[in-house]
């Protein structure tokens, strides 16, 4: 029977996924801000919809990557945001690393 967390169990998992794979390679992490387009799909099936887009575009673009999904992470001035995290290991990004990034956040800020 597969346990269903709750967020504060699944954020402490995520943490430490996190942490391990971050300990286990070395890379350029890039944290961002997910677009307004995202936030203001109308239902929130739309935005998990535009989101998972992007996700999956990273994967396919950058297959070695690791993405991550952080909802209401980022608080700032009482507001909160979205963000996603992208993680280059060097192993796999090194060479050509700019274009990498770039890539990233072409894909992330594209019209969604």
């Amino acid at each position: 029977m597969k346990k269903i967390l709750d967020a504060s169990e699944m954020s402490r998992t995520l943490k430490r996924m996190t942490h391990e794979i971050l300990e286990k390679n070395n890379g350029v992490l890039l944290i961002r801000e997910l677009p307004d387009t995202v936030k203001l799909k109308e239902t929130e099936a739309e935005a998990y919809s535009a989101i998972l887009d992007i996700v999956i575009k990273l994967q396919k673009e950058l297959p070695m990557s690791y993405v991550f999904y952080g909802q209401d992470s980022l608080v700032e001035d009482n507001t909160r945001y979205d963000e996603i995290g992208v993680f280059l290991p060097n192993s796999h990004f090194l060479k050509n690393l700019e274009r990498h990034v770039s890539k990233a956040e072409a894909i992330i800020y594209a019209d969604n």
